[in-house]
């Protein structure tokens, strides 16, 4: 019976109507004094991995061997614990309380690693493991269920990624306390996490949920005070709660069979199923012996803390992205992700197993970085999706009164899928091989793809009780906001225009403008070809054999035709805003066309070196002038909830067309490569020709009739066109002709400012100097192949910004320029880090010829036994700058700048951009010779931090805004002027 409350406890402090933001610093405190259960479980994980370099060590002295089988069994019975731990769990939460369950899973926690620390003999070091294991399966189910129940809606994904960030961290720190301590000294120090964690929980509240399903009302409203704040609505909160436990009787078997908790309950079970089949812990627990495999002879146990350190990274970008892209989205993504990778890490087995000889040209370890960009990209995608979101979702979608049983029997389906998954690795590997086992998994992660597609529903934002009434069918809004992402594809949703009116555009085509962007896209297309040209064509031009001939350039030479392309791209630029302004959008791109193809003709039919460089500064102006109108004419004809993908697409095309060089330049001669890079502007022209001018440079110029014919085209016969342009219209007439002053007010001078900055960042992170640079990068490495390599860069960031046009409108446009600056900043510090610290390979000179910057480090390991991490460093790099910082300024460029000066401002913008290009790659080399390598990254790295500060402070988002939102943003005249912050 509920214990009776005054009717201090009856009545919100909120009742008087005036609502405040909930507090959230307690929830968010709570949520990571529980994580510390987690990490305490991620430590347990990664344990074994870096045990077990000393337990099967012959030459280490230890009271306890474990032969190959005996370690297997050691890593494997954690997940034998954690069966019997979970069910358990299950019982206990709903019964003692989420938190108690929590303070409880300390005894075995300790108990085990106790056991484990002082081990004399093999049973020991087995019973540890399955007490350990034990807490392991019991705090999987606990954790995220308190967490879920005492976070807010609104941050719920947020919080509930904490128990993922746990896992990885846990992990992470048992590599690194694994490289330096022996595995007893490991041990211990694993009792410290969860005495940590009992003394700190006792501080904490139990849920509001399990308080009101055990009738304790009074410590229910104070919990629910204590975590929300004192100005809180916890009435409102509290009451959705009684109702919901209200319309629940005791649950008995046969409840279990009805749609409203079989479904939840069956979805919970697959996304365990799909999220272990993939196979992660076969990964982790195997992650040394697949490197081995890839050829890396080494078992340094710098491989596992890498891989720690990726995980952490990925785990601390879901907590940011969860709450933007939601979950649905981001487990299609990642299932995506690690079907690619998947597929690749088995091809190059089976490439290395069936097609590698010792005759062969190519080696294991040419082709090793295959294998290590595969496990990285994996580890990333799995990271960011499927390891938090799993977990996240099975806390939130089970009715309370079985949220307990339910949990423990989905967490008790997980590991034992882990346990399954984990033992049959090696029969896997010996049966199928190690490319069939891992083409297994890939096809796994596809059928994940088809399952979430189809059955899981989105549950961002939604209360724990709207979340129930779903399944339950109740509540046709609650019902249909969460089912609208199963029921229609992301373009088909209904196409809400945020234009200032702020009426619902329905029935908007959108077909035509993916057509036209597309088509417009042949530019870039043809811009990034220009760009990839001369990493190719120089293999040729500034080989000893061409040196001879009229063509044939020195390594001056070859620097100076690489950079000319910038230097006509400078000039270009003004010309190209000028022009879009003058003659429209439209005529500007297909004008671009006469420079691209004579600039083509002239390097093909090179006699001499004037015409290389002839050449390559036309192609460059025709660079130029695409770059800022393919943008613009893509924001323009684009629906607002479209335009961050659409105008992602210019980035990939730049992508897709440097590694169409890169991979043409592999077996076609400089002259034929030249000519080809000439048929995509042929297409553009005649393309482009079809296509329709944008209706807001046919208002621009009093073109009413040609500007409605175009939304016509675009928008079609159902959408409301003349509203569209009514407010085009009318952001035309608040505006005079552009003046000298005009620059200087807010509305110009602001949005100048962040694209300047922008351009300038993008440039200073040092891609362009890594693309030009990239074969001579991993010849420093120890790669000669510097054509395969160049292809791998190409590729992964065309992989990259492919992601970009995929979640730009999801997460944003601020977001994501915020995290992927973090994560340019972290691999290129690394990136330094590998430079300082190998030994040069035979042929670059003696370490003793280079400058030591971090002392006795300097130049102390061979470059052959970490070339991995500068491998890493470099496609890690390469996939942030091209999920962010390759298409964002772009997009900014074109979206941001009012209509009478979005010609000039964008052609300065743009000018400034390849006049930093030039600069950056011109004084690569200089700065390389005088800071040396690790110095020159290390400077790109603070750049990188500067983005970010930079970011936060000044840019605003424009997701989902109208152009004329955005010009209203920085009005202050305007009813529609917003601070950034």
């Amino acid at each position: 019976m509920a214990e009776p409350r005054g009717d201090a406890y009856k009545k919100s402090p909120q009742s008087d109507g005036a609502k405040r933001e909930q507090g959230v610093s307690r929830a968010i405190l709570a949520a990571l004094i529980a994580a510390l259960g987690p990490v305490s479980f991620g430590y347990c994980i990664g344990y074994s991995s870096s045990a077990l370099e000393d337990l099967q060590n012959a030459d280490y002295s230890s009271v306890v061997r474990l032969s190959a089988d005996q370690g297997s069994w050691f890593s494997s019975l954690i997940t034998v614990g954690a069966i019997f731990g979970s069910p358990l769990a299950g019982w206990a939460i709903d019964k003692l309380g989420r938190k108690s369950t929590i303070m409880l899973c300390v005894i075995p926690f300790v108990l085990g690693w106790l056991l484990i620390g002082f081990a004399q003999n093999l049973a020991m070091l087995y019973s540890g493991r399955v007490i350990s294991g034990l807490a392991c399966g019991a705090i999987s189910v606990a954790a995220p269920v308190y967490i879920s129940e005492t976070a807010p809606p609104r941050l719920r994904g947020t919080l509930g990624t904490f128990n993922q960030m746990g896992i990885v961290s846990g992990i992470l720190l048992s590599f690194i306390t694994g490289h330096a301590l022996n595995w007893y000294w490991c041990a211990i120090i694993g009792t410290g996490f969860p005495t940590c964690l009992l003394i700190l929980m006792i501080f904490m509240p139990e849920t509001v949920c399990w308080l009101l399903a055990r009738g304790k009302e009074k410590r229910a409203y104070m919990t629910a005070w204590w975590l929300r704040g004192p100005n809180a609505d916890v009435e409102k909160e509290i009451m959705e709660i009684k109702d919901s436990l209200e319309n629940k009787e005791r649950m008995s078997i046969k409840e279990f069979a009805k749609p409203s908790l079989l479904r939840p309950f069956a979805i919970s079970l697959a996304l365990h199923f799909f999220q272990q089949s993939t196979g992660i812990n076969a990964v982790m627990f195997y992650c040394a012996t697949i490197f081995q495999k890839a050829g890396f002879q080494n078992k340094s146990t710098m491989v596992p803390i890498l891989i720690g350190i990726i995980q952490v990274v990925a785990a601390a970008l879901s907590v940011i992205m969860i709450s933007h892209a939601g979950r649905r989205f981001l487990l299609i993504v990642g299932a995506v992700g690690m079907s690619i990778s998947l597929f690749s890490l088995g091809s190059y087995f089976y490439i290395s197993e069936n097609s590698l000889s010792k005759n062969s040209i190519v080696t294991y370890y040419d082709f090793s970085w295959v294998a290590v960009t595969s496990v990285a990209v994996y580890i990333v995608a799995f990271g960011m999706t499927w390891g938090p979101c799993a977990w996240l979702i099975m806390s939130e979608i089970f009715p309370v009164k079985v949220r307990g049983i339910a949990s423990g029997n989905a967490t008790l389906f997980n590991w034992t899928c882990a346990f399954t998954i984990t033992k049959t690795f090696p029969f896997f590997i010996n049966t199928l091989t190690a490319a069939g086992t891992f083409w297994l998994y890939g096809s796994q992660a596809i059928m994940a793809v088809f399952f979430v597609y189809v059955c899981v529903p989105e549950t961002e934002g939604k209360s724990l009780e709207k979340i129930q009434m779903y399944f339950e069918g109740k509540g046709k809004k609650e019902r249909d906001s969460i089912e609208l992402p199963i029921r229609e594809t992301y373009l088909e949703k209904e196409f809400t225009s945020s234009i200032q009116s702020n009426e619902i555009v329905q029935n908007v085509r959108v077909g035509r403008a993916i057509l036209a962007t597309f088509i417009a896209a042949l530019g870039p297309l043809s811009f990034g070809y220009c760009m990839g040209y001369s990493s190719s064509a120089l293999e040729d031009l500034v080989h000893k054999s061409s040196s001879a001939s009229a063509t044939g350039l020195s390594d001056g030479q070859g620097s100076w035709f690489s950079s000319l392309v910038t230097i006509g791209a400078i000039l270009g630029s003004p010309v190209g805003g000028w022009a879009i302004d003058k003659f429209g959008r439209k005529s500007t791109i297909m004008l671009c066309v006469v420079p691209f193809v004579l600039g083509w003709l002239l390097i093909s039919f090179a006699q001499n070196i004037p015409m290389l460089y002839s050449g390559r500064i036309i192609t460059g102006m025709g660079c130029g002038a695409v770059s800022l109108a393919v943008p613009v004419y893509i924001a323009e004809i684009s629906p607002a909830q479209l335009r961050g993908a659409l105008g992602s697409v210019n980035q990939l095309a730049v992508t897709l067309g440097i590694l169409v060089a890169y991979v043409v330049g592999v077996v076609c001669h400089w002259k034929w490569l030249a000519i080809i890079g000439a048929v995509p502007p042929a297409m553009l022209i005649i393309l482009m020709y079809t296509m329709p001018e944008t209706p807001r440079w046919c208002l621009g110029k009093n073109m009413r009739k040609e500007a409605l014919h175009s939304l016509l085209w675009f928008r079609g016969p159902e959408a409301d066109i003349e509203n569209e342009c009514f407010l085009i219209e009318s952001t035309l007439d608040r505006q005079e002709a552009l003046k000298l002053q005009d620059w200087l007010t807010p509305v110009i001078a602001k949005p100048l400012i962040i694209s300047l900055g922008l351009m300038v960042f993008q440039q200073f992170c040092g891609v362009n100097a890594v693309l030009f640079n990239a074969a001579h990068i991993f010849a420093m490495a120890g790669f000669k192949n510097g054509k395969v390599v160049s292809i791998a860069v190409g590729l992964v960031q065309f992989v990259g910004t492919g992601l970009a046009c995929v979640i730009m409108d999801k997460a944003g446009r601020r977001i994501l320029l915020l995290t992927t600056a973090i994560g340019m900043c972290v691999s290129l510090v690394a990136l330094g880090v590998y430079f300082e610290i190998y030994i040069p390979p035979e042929g670059e000179g003696s370490a003793s010829e280079t400058v030591s910057l971090l002392g006795s480090i300097s130049h102390s390991i061979p470059a052959k036994k970490i070339s991995w991490l500068s491998i890493l460093c470099i496609v890690l790099f390469n996939l942030m700058f091209a999920l962010a910082w390759g298409p964002v300024p772009w997009l900014v460029m074109s979206e941001i700048f009012p209509l009478r000066a979005r010609g000039p401002a964008s052609s300065f913008a743009t000018m400034a951009n390849w006049t930093l290009a030039f600069i950056v790659t011109k004084t690569y080399q200089s700065m390389a010779n005088t800071l040396q390598n690790q110095g020159v990254y290390w400077l790109y790295a603070g750049f990188c931090f500067v983005s970010f500060i930079f970011v936060y402070v000044l840019m605003p988002e424009t997701k989902g805004k109208t152009l004329e939102e955005i010009e209203a943003m920085f009005d202050k005249k305007n009813s529609q002027y917003e601070r950034i912050h």
